[in-house]
């Protein structure tokens, strides 16, 4: 298990990172550092393959989104998109994709959406939220979107059972 965390750790900041690399030199590049493998884009308008392996039919991702980067490892995701439509729009979508699934836990405020839980093998979370990044090549889409894939342990699913629930909002 804290193999797993310190993977997903690792995916997550090379994402973040990534991000900070938009608009900076070539169109679309990709890293492979061990089993690691990192694909960027700094085009807007020239989005970022998915893996072959990629569950794309079991966590799709948001129609016409602008997939700025993949990073891959041992079975473990993270997809980075941006999105011409509202955080609302995108946020429901994946809501009621997930609604079948074990969800643990699922934020909805004005500006955030936010779903995590187990399907088929693997932990997700998915995370809509404001754009905030000021490169003039991605002004046009609004909303970002994180999707994070990690292979659940053995049995996580069946001992999550009747964790699920939603948090509520915070005050406003």
């Amino acid at each position: 298990m804290r193999k797993q965390v310190l993977t997903f750790l690792v995916v997550l900041l090379a994402g973040i990172f990534m991000l900070g690399l938009i608009g900076c030199g070539e169109s679309t590049k990709t890293i492979k550092e061990g089993d690691l493998t990192v694909k960027y884009s700094t085009e807007a308008k020239k989005s970022v393959e998915l893996p072959a392996d990629y569950p794309k039919d079991r966590f799709p991702v948001y129609k016409n989104a602008f997939i700025m980067s993949v990073q891959n490892m041992q079975n473990s995701y993270v997809v980075a998109c941006f999105c011409k439509e509202s955080i609302k729009e995108v946020g429901a979508f994946y809501k009621d994709f997930f609604k079948k699934s074990q969800v643990i836990s699922s934020t909805e405020m004005d500006d955030e959406y936010t779903i995590l839980g187990v399907k088929d093998g693997y932990t997700y979370t998915v995370c809509v939220i404001k754009n905030t990044d000021q490169d003039d090549a991605i002004k046009g889409y609004p909303t970002s979107l994180a999707i994070s894939l990690v292979p659940a342990p053995d049995g996580m699913s069946k001992s999550l059972e009747g964790m699920s629930g939603n948090l509520p909002a915070p005050p406003k």
